[in-house]
């Protein structure tokens, strides 16, 4: 079975009283939080508003507005017994450990390995029809990339997440739990 993906919302059902330490005890890996297209309007063209005390303020806010109790979730984890060896792959197939069901994602578009000296996680393409960016910044195929907490990773033309990690998650969803 490949990593599961779920809703925050039913994921936090299981986790929500756990303690930040029991919860980063419990998952000692990262997560990949999908992110929210930004709203649109009458015409098509997508908008946000924004209160901000000034620039510093105004990134973290669009960071951490993009996810809700709805958004889908990821473990970033090897699932037992499988493909690729140890890299934590992605793709459109079942065999993947992180299945992502969409038609710009390829079979096997991209994996995800970690460097256990340091607990750097790194994410590589593998030469996708349709690519993978970090911050944007389109990846060279079959070329690691060093991934850190709060970055975003999109994959193909239209899926976007949040590499984040358990400590951060925690703390998200606590935020988001307030206004439910």
């Amino acid at each position: 079975m490949a990593t599961t993906q779920q809703e925050i919302k039913s994921f936090w059902q299981t986790n929500k009283y756990l303690s930040k330490s029991g919860f980063v005890k419990t998952h000692p890996y990262p997560f990949l939080v999908e992110l929210d297209p930004s709203p649109e309007d009458e015409n098509g063209q997508s908008f946000e508003t924004l209160a901000s005390k000034g620039q510093s303020d105004r990134s973290s806010f669009q960071r951490s507005a993009q996810i809700d109790m709805n958004s889908r979730i990821f473990r970033i984890a090897k699932r037992e017994k499988g493909s690729f060896g140890e890299k934590i792959s992605v793709g459109r197939t079942l065999n993947n450990d992180i299945v992502l069901r969409h038609s710009s994602i390829s079979k096997f578009h991209a994996y995800f390995s970690c460097e256990d000296v340091r607990y750097a996680y790194y994410v590589t393409d593998v030469g996708s029809m349709n690519g993978t960016r970090v911050e944007e910044v389109p990846l060279t195929p079959m070329k690691k990339t060093e991934v850190h907490n709060g970055n975003k990773i999109s994959f193909g033309d239209e899926l976007h997440f949040l590499f984040l990690d358990a400590q951060d998650l925690y703390t998200r969803i606590k935020i988001l739990e307030r206004f439910m």
